[in-house]
Formats: C-alpha cells, sequence, structure tokens
C-alpha cells in the first residue's frame, strides 16, 4: 500500500484506492482528502462502507455514473489494487493585477488593485496539461510496477512479504515453489510448519529481529513439497529487509530467497570426495608401511623394465646391492642363465596383459650350513599395471625365496637316488650270493 499511495498522491484527481487482500485498508490521496465530501457522491445510506463495497465490486470499470450524478473512473491494478477517481473539476482561478496607478492593496471602486478572473479558457488549457502530465505519470508508474509484478512471477527468484506479525502477505510462484507452502495461508507464523523443528528457535530469532528493523542475509532450509526424495530439505539463501511507513514504523517484512541446492550438493560431494581421499590416503600410507616392515619382496617395474619402488626385503632376497631404484640393474642379480627366460616371461605378461607365475635362480649363492652350497632360487608373482589407454604402463609382483625348498628337492631326490642304488646293490648281491651257492 505504501508505494501504491506514493504513486496516486501524485495525481491532482481525486483518487482512493482499496487493498482487494485486505479490504479494511484504502488510502485517499491528497486531493481526495482535500475534498472528502466527495466520497458522498453516491449518496450511499450506508456511509463509507456503503461505498467501500460498491468499489469492491469488480463489474464496475472504466467511466461509471453513480447516484447523485458524479461520474467515476474505476479500474483495478495488478488484480489487487481498486482504483476509484473523481474527476477533474475545473475551478475559476483568481489572480491580482496591479491598477494602473501601481499601487498595491484590495480591489476598490477607486481604482487600487483589481482582482481579475483569469481567462476560462487559459485556465482550461492549464488544467488540460497538468492533467495529461498527471495521466501519463499514473500511466508509466502503473505500467512499472505491472512489469514489475510480471518480472517477480517469472523469476525464479522467490518474492516474499510479511507483515509484523508473521502473516504472508504476498508470495510469488517460486517462492510458494521452493518453500512447498500452499497458497492462501493468512495464519500468523504459518511459515513455521513449513521449516524443521530443529532450526525454528534461531529463525523465530531472525524474524523478531526483522520485525525491529535488522534486515539480514543468511542460508536456511525450508522442508520443501517433496521431502521423500529430499530428505536435507530445500536449501536457500534468505535476503530479508525491513520495510517502514509513512511515519517511519516498520510495517512488513520483505525480501527474496534464491535455490542453493546444487550449491550444498556440490559442497557435500566435495566434503565426501576429501573424506574418501583422506581415507585412501590414511589407507596407502598404511599400505606403505606394510610392504616397508614386509618379509616378503615387493618390487614395481615400470614398462621400459626400470625399478620404480622395491622394499627393503627385495634386496635382501635378490642379493643386489641397496642402490637408488634408477640404478637396479638386472644383470647384477639375475644368473645369465635365466636371463632369457624372465624376459620371455616379461614379454607375456605384457602381449598377455595377465598375471603370471614362474621360477628362477640368482647369482646369490645359498649355504645349508653343512659346507654346501648352491643358487639362490626364487618365485615370481608378476601382474599388469594397465593404463587409461589399455596399455601396460608398469608390472608389479612379489619374489618368495624358495632356496630352502629346492635344497630339500634336492636333497630328497639325492636320497631317493641313494635308496634305488643300495636296493639295487643288495639285490646284484643276493643274486650273486645264490648263484654261487648253486
Amino acid at each position: 500500500m505504501d508505494k501504491v499511495s506514493y504513486c496516486v498522491d501524485a495525481d491532482p484527481r481525486p483518487t482512493c484506492v482499496l487493498d482487494l487482500t485486505s479490504p479494511d485498508s484504502y488510502h485517499k490521496n491528497k486531493a481526495l482528502q482535500e475534498n472528502s465530501h466527495l466520497l458522498y457522491d453516491i449518496r450511499d445510506p450506508g456511509g463509507l462502507t456503503g461505498f467501500r463495497d460498491w468499489a469492491l465490486d469488480g463489474g464496475h470499470s472504466g467511466i461509471v455514473r453513480v447516484p447523485g450524478g458524479a461520474s467515476l473512473h474505476a479500474y483495478t491494478i495488478e488484480k489487487r489494487w481498486r482504483v476509484i477517481q473523481w474527476p477533474l473539476r475545473e475551478k475559476q482561478a483568481s489572480v491580482v493585477v496591479p491598477a494602473r496607478n501601481g499601487h498595491s492593496g484590495q480591489s476598490s471602486p477607486g481604482g487600487g488593485h483589481q482582482m481579475l478572473a483569469a481567462s476560462p479558457k487559459s485556465d482550461s488549457s492549464t488544467l488540460n496539461r497538468k492533467l495529461q502530465s498527471a495521466l501519463a505519470d499514473r500511466d508509466d508508474v502503473t505500467g512499472k510496477l505491472s512489469n514489475l509484478r510480471q518480472m517477480m512471477e517469472m523469476v525464479d527468484v522467490g518474492m516474499f512479504e510479511y507483515d509484523k506479525e508473521g502473516v504472508l502477505l504476498y508470495g510469488n510462484d517460486a517462492f510458494h515453489r521452493l518453500s512447498g507452502m500452499p497458497k492462501g495461508n493468512r495464519e500468523p507464523m504459518e511459515w513455521a510448519n513449513w521449516i524443521f523443528e530443529e532450526d525454528r528457535p534461531w529463525l523465530f530469532g531472525v524474524f523478531a529481529a526483522l520485525a525491529e528493523g535488522v534486515s539480514s542475509t543468511f542460508e536456511m532450509r525450508w522442508i520443501g513439497s517433496d521431502l521423500a526424495n529430499n530428505p536435507g530439505g530445500q536449501w536457500v539463501t534468505a535476503a530479508c529487509l525491513s520495510t517502514t511507513d509513512d511515519s517511519g514504523n516498520i510495517s512488513t517484512v520483505t525480501g527474496c530467497i534464491t535455490d542453493i541446492s546444487a550449491q550444498k550438493r556440490s559442497q557435500s560431494d566435495a566434503i565426501k570426495r576429501a573424506e574418501a581421499l583422506e581415507r585412501a590416503q590414511a589407507s596407502e600410507l598404511r599400505f606403505a608401511d606394510f610392504v616397508r616392515h614386509s618379509n616378503s619382496a615387493f618390487y614395481n617395474f615400470g614398462a621400459d623394465r626400470k625399478m620404480r619402488y622395491c622394499n627393503p626385503e627385495w634386496f635382501e632376497v635378490s642379493g643386489h646391492p641397496v642402490v637408488p631404484f634408477e640404478e637396479i640393474d638386472w644383470n647384477v642379480f639375475l644368473n645369465a642363465t635365466n636371463l632369457a627366460l624372465v624376459s620371455e616371461k616379461w614379454e607375456t605378461i605384457i602381449q598377455t596383459k595377465q598375471p603370471t607365475k614362474f621360477q628362477f635362480e640368482l647369482n646369490r649363492l645359498w649355504n645349508d650350513g653343512h659346507g654346501h652350497e648352491m643358487r639362490a632360487s626364487v618365485l615370481s608373482c608378476s601382474y599388469p599395471e594397465m593404463g587409461d589407454d589399455g596399455s601396460v604402463v608398469a608390472v608389479s609382483g612379489t619374489l618368495t625365496d624358495i632356496t630352502h625348498l629346492k635344497w630339500a628337492e634336492k636333497l630328497q631326490k639325492q636320497r631317493t637316488d641313494e635308496a634305488v642304488e643300495a636296493k639295487r646293490q643288495h639285490e646284484a648281491f643276493i643274486d650273486m650270493t645264490c648263484h654261487e651257492i648253486r
């Protein structure tokens, strides 16, 4: 009403504006206040109440005649503001002109000052110009208000206006969509039923501060219209402003809400990714610590056959001197007779892109503790690491020292062979003895 009141006060025609959403609220511009008797042109015995009933009748539009002969102009702005205007009545204006003797004073038969009526034609022309200017201003303001209202309904930003008691005076479609509140609610603080219970205390405090004139911007959640699929609610950024009337008193709280659900989801996803990365890093550190202290030899060769990583146990098992990774040489720890075998297995992994197991001997010697030595043997379990293009970028695996197993196999074979030979010799001795007896 404050905005409309400001607009119609500039109109020289007596004008009355009624708020269709609040029939008890109306405004008389300055021209009508100076001619308040015009309200009774309707000659309605009910007085102003009867006039209001007549004015609110949507069937009265355009130029209408009322009992008593007055012609009024009635129209409605944005389906909310009902405007009733009286025609501008021409008044005969008086001007003071100096008498021929040049003195000033009251008009007198003797000559002095003369009160002369302005020319009706000149007065009418002046009034017409003022009327046209006022009508142009009115049409301009009305058009701007109409465009603003249409824009408010079209944008995705929720616009709203509450009175100090928390009654919703206006909310565009975006506001009702974001908040989930149905249209038509006129109960004080009805908005509290559409927010989460845990958020109510601080939002009540925010509204109380707004009612005292403290404007603010904050993030909040509405329950929304689809709680089943959106259990976290509808997140918005709210910008609220306290508005005052002509007396400087807080009259309404206006503002807008903007959907930030996508931003909140992005923040939530970013937090989840950060937490997942933190867990992965912690897991990687634990695994790296395990590999470093493991009694199994771990290695990772690049596709160029250069060592990228190996743990301390690998140096123990392979017998290679402890040097930087880039200085590790296959010829140092591999027995020359097994180089071809290892190269063949490497090419098999690269071509088939499948894990493989194989045994080979090292240059390192192993002693059984009884003065017997043999070359150390290992079991390699290798698997390929694939790049984004599907090619093998590295080969990782483990080396397991199986020298004692090889020694046990050799010893077992030796003892088996000795037993077979002893049996053969025993059988031969018996055969010879029997032959001599015969």
